[in-house]
């Protein structure tokens, strides 16, 4: 007899791919400027954790694009994200780049950010 938990069992989900509910989040704390451009995941573990390694573009454009990205880079680092099953070990801006379009006056943010999302047992 088996002892693995059927598909739809609580137990069983927990360990499903969290890299949707991760962008989901992460616009959702972004803002109303922002979305995703670029977005991938790979497996990761160590000795003790398992989970994986996520590489997300965003951009943020608009009217109050500056204003959003700003205020998104200020607050990341002390975000929580609820995946159920999964914890964000490690979330890291690795680059930002601003540019203001000449003619329209308009400002784009990219940012490129990388995320370690570990099981929760």
């Amino acid at each position: 007899m088996s002892r693995m938990a059927p598909k739809d069992h609580p137990r069983a989900m927990k360990k499903s791919d969290p890299h949707e509910r991760l962008l989901r989040a992460l616009l959702g704390f972004a803002g109303p400027t922002a979305s995703i451009d670029q977005a991938s995941a790979a497996p990761w573990a160590s000795a003790t954790f398992q989970g994986s390694r996520h590489d997300i573009q965003m951009s943020f454009e608009g009217g109050s694009a500056r204003d959003d990205a700003s205020a998104f880079f200020d607050q990341i680092g002390d975000a929580e994200f609820a995946i159920a099953g999964h914890i964000v070990a490690d979330l890291a801006i690795d680059e930002r780049q601003m540019r203001c379009d000449p003619q329209t006056g308009q400002s784009s943010v990219t940012a490129t950010l990388s995320a370690l999302v570990i099981e929760d047992w």
